[in-house]
């Protein structure tokens, strides 16, 4: 692995301080322009090898400067006698309206950038600054009161955050607990007085000298200068524009050997700064061979690179490597309906989601939220705590006890046949994923005919006033009455998502077209958005990851997945990774 890079996104202009009730969102991008600085190994106190910078400019900046110089240009070939008056005339009136332009925030400061300052007087203010996008590297936070803040409890146990200056005076700033990951984008920051304790640290800044006396020594370290110092190390995690070589493994599946075919690669995240292609020489039969390729990673999540190469229209030879952690934002693909106490272990569980590309799992136990395995465990189960985490989901259930009692009592007795326990039992409206509330919603409802005086619509409104968010998992069978299915989208409210895609039924399945109808009339009838999703709903270990979300996260936790949700920022899938592509580029 070679150098770690980063992507910078440094605001021009003048940025409205935040808000104080608190309440953010960030505004859309005007103006991009991308700067790639080659690398400089010759000179460690040089910008940052492999950086990329996107700098949005002020809607008016770019056309002032033209006209700004084109102006100049016109007055110097000027020779009409007053000419240089004129000149002078205009160059003043320039610098005036520059100078005014420049207190109103239209002009950025030198270096395109203004830097804000914000004074917070708690750990609560102080996360909330700390995860409003509109926080930039080089602001600087004045921290009034002596304060913790647990990046485990406020971030989920890993923490992506701009590398801003903290003035502590004489309080001190302490981060506990889980990982942190800070990014540098300004020439200078300074975090005298903070201090990490029982928390991984590394701090990504090639451009930036820093002042932090108190830094702890196994602290991850890469930047332009600590205390004066040269400082670059190799950090321990791969961030989004890092530069890598990714071994590849080429295997031939045909029967023969293979000689001059061409693999072609791919891959949703990287971006391919050399070849994306191999040619193969001489590869026998089930022989193998790796290759090194040199990629950009693009995006925060997990990903790998594939290939394959045909001859005469048959498959010959296929490529693949492992799965890549990439810390930031990004795409992040997981299994939002696994069972963590019912046919499979939630260890395991975890495991094979880690392998088949999740980076996470919903653990859901029946009727109760499952308990979610703490970072530091997945550091043994899959040796990682930085690529992977678990979150807590509840699995609803209507049936009951009592109601399999009483069926069983009436098909013993001949009052009842089989198809008439399933046509009781079976119903669209049985299950319930509830996410983001301890609230368990109460599963005693009307569908099942023996507890009239609750409905599915109340269950979903147990969550929902709560602050949670409910999907409707496995809502048609070909045991169902296709009726109450449709039924549903008339008449349900309150619901995020419908699991349209999951175990044991394939795309073209009556299950799944009927599925996809149904959550199709909810988009057409004018109603509440409702997302199409998918999960493994698994019975066994290996089956977790093998149907899965994956959508746009800024950070692996818990809410970044419960935000991605509610956003509808996501597609479904039972294997296949989306990849784009414009002008040539993706």
């Amino acid at each position: 692995m070679s150098e770690q890079g980063f992507f910078s996104y440094e605001t021009s202009g003048n940025k409205a301080p935040l808000p104080a009730d608190m309440v953010f969102k960030a505004p859309p991008p005007k103006e991009f322009s991308v700067v790639f600085e080659e690398d400089n190994d010759n000179d460690n106190t040089a910008e940052a090898p492999s950086r990329f910078e996107r700098t949005r400019r002020a809607p008016r900046q770019e056309k002032i400067i033209k006209d700004n110089k084109s102006d100049n240009m016109s007055k110097a070939k000027t020779k009409k006698k007053g000419g240089a008056i004129k000149i002078v005339a205009i160059a003043l009136a320039v610098l005036i309206v520059a100078g005014s332009l420049f207190v109103f925030g239209v002009i950025p400061a030198p270096g395109g950038v203004t830097n804000n300052r914000y004074t917070v007087d708690s750990a609560e203010n102080l996360v909330k600054y700390l995860k409003h996008p509109a926080l930039c590297s080089g602001d600087t936070i004045e921290i009034t009161e002596s304060m913790t803040v647990d990046i485990d409890e406020s971030f989920g146990g890993y923490a992506v955050l701009p590398l801003v200056s903290y003035e502590c005076g004489g309080n001190s700033l302490t981060f506990t607990g889980g990982t942190a990951v800070l990014l540098g984008g300004s020439s200078k920051a300074s975090m005298e007085g903070v201090t990490f304790s029982d928390c991984k640290v590394y701090v990504n800044a090639p451009a930036t000298a820093l002042t932090w006396s108190g830094c702890t020594d196994d602290s991850g370290i890469n930047t332009r200068s600590l205390n004066g110092a040269a400082h670059k190390q190799e950090l321990g995690i791969t961030l989004a524009g890092s530069k890598l070589k990714i071994p590849v493994t080429i295997t031939n599946v045909s029967d023969s050997e293979v000689k001059g075919a061409e693999v072609k690669f791919t891959s949703e995240n990287f971006i391919f700064t050399g070849d994306d292609s191999y040619k193969i020489n001489s590869l026998g039969s089930g022989e193998s061979v790796s290759v090194e390729v040199p990629v950009i990673a693009a995006y925060g999540g997990r990903a790998r690179i594939t290939g394959y190469a045909t001859q005469n229209g048959a498959l010959v030879a296929k490529a693949e490597s492992e799965y890549i952690d990439i810390a930031g934002e990004g795409y992040y693909a997981g299994d939002i309906n696994t069972h963590s106490s019912v046919s499979a272990s939630q260890s395991d569980n975890v495991k094979y989601g880690y392998s088949n590309g999740m980076s996470y799992i919903a653990s859901s136990d029946i009727n109760a939220y499952a308990t979610s395995i703490p970072q530091s465990e997945l550091a043994t189960l899959i040796g990682t705590e930085t690529g992977f985490i678990d979150v807590s989901a509840c699995y609803g259930e209507g049936i009951r006890h009592e109601l399999c009692d009483i069926c069983n009592q009436k098909i013993n007795s001949g009052a009842m046949t089989m198809a008439e326990t399933l046509s009781v039992i079976n119903k669209p409206l049985r299950y319930m994923l509830a996410y983001d509330t301890d609230v368990v919603p109460n599963m005693a409802i009307s569908t099942l005919q023996y507890h009239p005086s609750r409905t599915y619509q109340d269950a979903v409104s147990d969550v929902t006033n709560a602050g949670g968010l409910v999907v409707v998992p496995f809502f048609y069978d070909s045991v169902y009455d296709i009726t109450e299915s449709i039924n549903m989208s008339k008449t349900l409210n309150g619901i995020t998502g419908l699991e349209v895609l999951t175990k044991g039924y394939m795309l073209d399945s009556m299950e799944t077209t009927v599925a996809l109808n149904v959550w199709k009339l909810y988009a057409t009838a004018g109603r509440d958005k409702v997302f199409a999703t998918a999960g493994s709903n698994n019975l066994l270990p290996e089956e977790v990851g093998t149907y899965f979300i994956q959508g746009r996260m800024s950070g692996l936790d818990d809410k970044a997945v419960f935000e991605m949700l509610r956003s509808g920022d996501f597609y479904f899938s039972n294997g296949p990774r989306l990849t784009f592509e414009l002008g040539g580029v993706g």
